[in-house]
């Protein structure tokens, strides 16, 4: 016997009844169609069990081609009306079903672009955060910047003080005036011991003589006192100037590690947010592709399911018809036509576009882009030595870039 073959191999589904393998329809088949429409019912239950659209698909085209068999060999007006019935009750739940996966589909893909939004928000949220140190920073900067300028001020005055003394100790020195008067002044009581009387001298003379010359050092004495004791009396101290420069140097280093502190804190966390945000986005960006390209190929197994569907509830209408051959051009053409209703078709608006900083990165202490920024305006009589190496590279933004395609 002469046998037509219709259809392919159907693997079942999974937990789904082992039917038949593969539809076969012999002439003797089509001569007597009523006996094996239990087949093609059981093949289309096994359709509607189907998890896999494709799979799906694949189920209704051999259907579909059985079907066609039956109307290239005229048999058409043998079906009984309750495979009509049942087979038009199995292609409309088919067929409703289709909204139901494609919504869930889209539902699906919908939450995986809210996705992109939500790294949005914690990067905006961290971003946010990171700027309380760029305030406090502002403060203390401010601070630092009038620390400094009382330090210059401080430091002028003691070297003006040390600058004054030097410049009165050297005219002590150069003076031939008062050239004898520390040596003077150092003298004891015992230094003015009485000399010896000469052989020839009185003790009368020998006491004019004593006095003559202890009333001429007295004299002497008490003049370079007068002249030289107020010139040493000038050079004062310079230890309080001193200690206060010291005090507001060491008030300035501590506000100015305070503030180093606070700009690395916000150096850090700025990158931290928008490393952060990049990895989030590529995550988003992964995935969204992936289901973008299963959505797209649901939507086109859908579109095969929805002709097939079409198809054959096209062909299940005209089986009594007289010119089965006409019906079956009819559906051939409708299936042609056949698209789905753009409610039913996917969204895919594709992933929003990547943000990028605004404005270049915060600087960071221990750069020199931190120095010019942050210590312009600090005088230079109090210059400023970075005293915090900022440990930004702990944050490398050079691992994470953008997925390809974005641009700024």
């Amino acid at each position: 016997m002469r046998l037509l073959w219709f259809g392919l191999l159907v693997w079942p589904a999974a937990g789904a009844p082992a039917f038949r393998s593969a539809v076969l329809l012999s002439e003797e088949t089509l001569q007597s169609l009523s006996a094996h429409e239990s087949d093609l019912l059981s093949l289309m239950d096994q359709a509607s069990q189907a998890r896999d659209a494709l799979q799906e698909a694949r189920h209704l085209q051999v259907i579909s081609e059985s079907l066609t068999g039956v109307f290239l060999k005229n048999m058409s007006k043998e079906v009984t009306d309750r495979f009509l019935h049942h087979m038009k009750t199995q292609v409309d739940a088919l067929q409703s079903s289709i909204p139901d996966r494609l919504a869930a589909s889209q539902k699906h893909l919908d939450h995986v672009l809210s996705l992109f939004y939500k790294c949005d928000a914690e990067r905006v949220t961290k971003l946010a955060f990171a700027d309380r140190h760029e305030n406090e920073t502002a403060r203390k900067a401010r601070s630092h910047i009038l620390c400094r300028r009382e330090e210059a001020t401080a430091k002028l005055a003691a070297d003006t003080c040390e600058k004054a003394n030097a410049e009165l100790s050297r005219s002590l020195q150069k003076d031939p005036t008062c050239q004898n008067w520390p040596a003077l002044k150092a003298l004891t009581a015992e230094s003015a011991a009485c000399k010896e009387p000469t052989e020839k001298e009185t003790y009368e003379e020998y006491l004019e003589r004593m006095r003559s010359e202890f009333d001429s050092q007295l004299l002497l004495f008490r003049q370079l006192k007068h002249v030289c004791s107020s010139r040493e009396n000038a050079i004062v101290s310079c230890d309080e100037d001193k200690i206060a420069y010291i005090q507001k140097l060491q008030l300035c280093n501590a506000l100015q590690q305070q503030l180093e502190k606070e700009s690395c804190r916000h150096a850090i966390e700025i990158r931290q947010a928008w490393n952060s945000y990049a990895g989030c986005f590529m995550d988003a960006h992964r995935r969204y592709q992936n289901e973008a390209a299963q959505a797209q190929q649901l939507q086109g197994a859908q579109l095969k399911e929805f002709q097939a569907t079409k198809k054959i509830e096209c062909m299940l209408g005209g089986f009594r018809s007289t010119q089965p051959k006409e019906v079956l051009r009819k559906c051939e053409e409708e299936v042609m036509n056949a698209k789905l209703p753009a409610d039913l078709q996917i969204s895919i608006l594709g992933p929003p576009a990547y943000k990028f900083p605004a404005e270049s990165l915060p600087t960071y202490p221990g750069s020199k882009e931190y120095g010019e920024q942050k210590y312009a305006n600090v005088p230079h009589e109090a210059p400023v030595i970075q005293s915090i190496h900022c440990p930004v590279e702990a944050v490398n933004m050079s691992q994470v870039e953008p997925p390809s395609g974005c641009v700024k």
